[in-house]
């Protein structure tokens, strides 16, 4: 799932409206890549022993996914239109009931008209639900472990005023969550989310925006009431400190509500910042943290706080060969369900993952790219059946068309 919540993205979209460069400087790009992926994991569950066991899945696996993926921006006049995202289809050998496509796509239109300068997104996601957010407790019956989660969102947001200065900006954002397995139904939602700020652009002082939102999530085959509502004020600043610093942070105050009698309710603080730099001429390195409410397609939670740290860094050695490794830390906190507790139901209400990871690509050619890499991760729930390792190690055959 997102990392930094449900709605942040038309926030996202609404700084990029008033903050982008006009669409008539944007570069024609078509780029097409085809590759494939064989992947070794210990856990492929991710899930201890006892939950794998309820569950009927083999931890240990291998699996090959061929994927092609695509990258298309087309200026046209002073307008332009952009397209990026990828398709896979996922072969195991031993859990084949889990074998499934993989579908992500992102399109954009962005238009420079003389006062306004209105953007229109849409996106579409299909995945296998992880089994490590799926209740397969011995009382949760039947089991599903095929489940597909497929999110369709779209959105518009205008921004007006000159390139430079004050910029109002309104945006609207929906999106549609749903599970294809009958039992995992009561876990569809509908989102969606209101922006309206101002923003100011100046090339020496960076970009701000000060905005407030209203975010409605409902789930259509749950009984009313349903869902939550949460409106936040804020703001975002980036900025380009010369060409080896990169910077951007946001900071919201929240207040979430929920229709579900019992739930607690979620007021404070939001955040996300992300850092990039160009420490030498070899080595890049980024950091980010954040943390932001939202909700979960398979886990059964009126919605969840979600808290992440992220370290990554890449350091080419040749002009041929470049190592790549990260850290990343996860701490969720899920609040209201619609199970009701069994003595041999057990539900997940908060845990933490860990993951380090690191790899080598060696750029064969212009258009054939070879990599390894391997990671190692760990999670900690509430009570031990929650509790897995798992460790990975790919390796990926990338070539560009």
């Amino acid at each position: 799932m997102n990392k930094i919540g449900i709605g942040a993205s038309v926030v996202a979209a609404a700084a990029t409206a008033f903050a982008a460069a006009t669409p008539a400087q944007a570069q024609r790009q078509v780029s097409i890549s085809a590759s494939v992926r064989a992947e070794h994991q210990s856990n492929a569950a991710h899930a201890s022993a006892a939950q794998a066991a309820v569950a009927g899945v083999t931890r240990s696996d291998q699996m090959v996914a061929p994927n092609v993926a695509v990258n298309v921006a087309l200026p046209f006049g002073a307008h332009s239109f952009s397209l990026s995202g990828s398709a896979s289809y996922s072969f195991h050998r031993r859990n084949t009931q889990r074998d499934r496509e993989n579908l992500n796509f992102t399109s954009g239109l962005a238009m420079n008209l003389p006062i306004c300068d209105p953007t229109f997104n849409a996106s579409l996601s299909r995945r296998l639900s992880d089994l490590g957010d799926i209740v397969t407790s011995p009382g949760a019956s039947p089991i599903t472990v095929e489940n597909v989660e497929t999110v369709k969102s779209f959105g518009a947001n205008v921004a007006c005023g000159k390139d430079f200065g004050l910029r109002p900006t309104f945006g609207i954002d929906y999106q549609e969550g749903r599970n294809d397995e009958p039992t995992r139904k009561f876990r569809d939602r509908n989102v969606t989310s209101y922006t309206a700020g101002l923003g100011y652009v100046h090339p020496s002082i960076g970009n701000l925006l000060i905005f407030a939102q209203q975010r409605e999530t409902s789930h259509p085959s749950q009984p009313s009431p349903n869902g939550n509502r949460q409106r936040s004020v804020g703001a975002s600043f980036s900025r380009d400190i010369g060409s080896r610093l990169k910077g951007s942070v946001e900071v919201t105050y929240a207040e979430l509500k929920s229709r579900q009698a019992g739930v607690r309710p979620f007021t404070g603080l939001n955040w996300k910042a992300d850092l990039s730099a160009q420490a030498t001429s070899r080595m890049a390195v980024n950091a980010s943290v954040s943390r932001s409410t939202s909700s979960s397609l398979a886990i059964d939670a009126n919605y969840h706080v979600n808290t992440s740290y992220n370290l990554s860094a890449s350091y080419v050695v040749t002009p041929l060969i470049t190592l790549q490794g990260g850290f990343s830390l996860t701490r969720r906190r899920f609040e209201g369900t619609q199970i009701v507790a069994a003595p041999a139901l057990q539900l997940l209400t908060s845990d933490r993952r860990a993951t380090l990871n690191g790899g080598i690509s060696y750029q064969f050619s212009p258009k054939l790219l070879f990599s390894i890499d391997a990671a190692h991760e760990q999670r900690s729930g509430n009570g031990t059946f929650f509790d897995y390792t798992n460790n990975r190690v790919g390796l990926n055959v990338s070539l560009a068309l």
